[in-house]
């Protein structure tokens, strides 16, 4: 080999190395820039997710929170609010009140038989016509020691329970009237009453009661579906 061609040999082995070591730095330069690029949004990325973080929370917060509307549309009930009842079935009743309103309920005949009195206080008596014994009494009541002592004392008084339970006032089932709930049970028998009072000042001492007594939930179920019904009319 002539000292040409070794001349020639080593000055392409030293342009080689240059031109290697001026890709390696050109390639070391775009990762340094490739890296710093990447780096900034990142940064900037984060701030608004730190000051933004409350805007994004608040739409979860909405959704579960009470009163607002599930997946189907329908709004979710707030607090211990019930469900609605379903349509009434039945023979529909109605009976005027004192304040010139009518109370309008439905009772099932397939189940209940119907006792009509000539009784002044009591308005209508309605009987489980299943096994067992159970039913619905409606009666007006005069109150002069006020509702609460009165609902205390009418199961011990008329059906001889005595340490009845008086819970205060609360929706009657799932109905839109209110009363005075108290219950007790005597000889194997559960008493329920609700005492309904009128918003009307001049009748303060006067009230409706509507009492029911069961033994089993087959009957509890059949009388609270009377009492879904239940509804003052102007």
């Amino acid at each position: 080999m002539n000292k040409t061609i070794k001349r020639v040999i080593v000055v392409f082995t030293i342009l080689c190395a240059v031109l290697l070591i001026v890709f390696s730095l050109e390639l070391i330069l775009i990762n340094r820039d490739t890296e710093k690029g990447n780096a900034e949004p990142s940064q900037s990325g984060n701030q608004p997710v730190g000051n933004g973080s409350s805007s994004q929370g608040a739409e979860p917060s909405g959704t579960n929170s009470p009163d607002t509307e599930n997946s189907d549309g329908d709004t979710a009930p707030t607090g211990g609010s019930q469900p609605p009842p379903p349509p009434p079935v039945g023979t529909r009743y109605e009976r005027l009140m004192p304040d010139d309103s009518d109370l309008v309920f439905y009772v099932d005949g397939d189940y209940f038989n119907h006792t009509e009195t000539e009784l002044e206080d009591i308005l209508d008596i309605f009987t489980y016509r299943g096994s067992g014994t159970a039913g619905l009494e409606i009666r007006f009541v005069f109150m002069p020691q006020g509702v609460s002592a009165y609902a205390e004392n009418f199961l011990e008084l008329n059906f001889g329970v005595a340490d009845a339970s008086v819970e205060g006032e609360e929706t009657i089932s799932r109905s839109r009237l209110r009363g005075t709930f108290a219950s007790g049970t005597g000889n194997g028998t559960t008493y329920e009453t609700w005492v309904y009072t009128f918003s009307n000042p001049e009748f303060d001492n006067l009230g409706v009661i509507f009492l029911i007594n069961y033994q089993n939930e087959t009957q509890r179920s059949a009388l609270y579906t009377i009492l879904d019904s239940l509804d003052m009319v102007s």
